[in-house]
């Protein structure tokens, strides 16, 4: 029992920082993305 329980916990905590990693990268690219048309209508503009 406890190895199972341990694996789950291993298991859940893994999924946890994929979702975070990918929640970085998403929110990270949205930012830079915002940054750029910034400063793209900053130059133009």
């Amino acid at each position: 029992m406890t190895a199972g329980r341990s694996l789950e916990r291993g298991f859940v905590t893994l999924t946890g920082g994929v979702i975070a990693i990918h929640a970085a990268e998403t929110v990270g690219a949205l930012g830079l993305g915002y940054l750029g048309r910034l400063l793209f209508h900053r130059t133009l503009g």
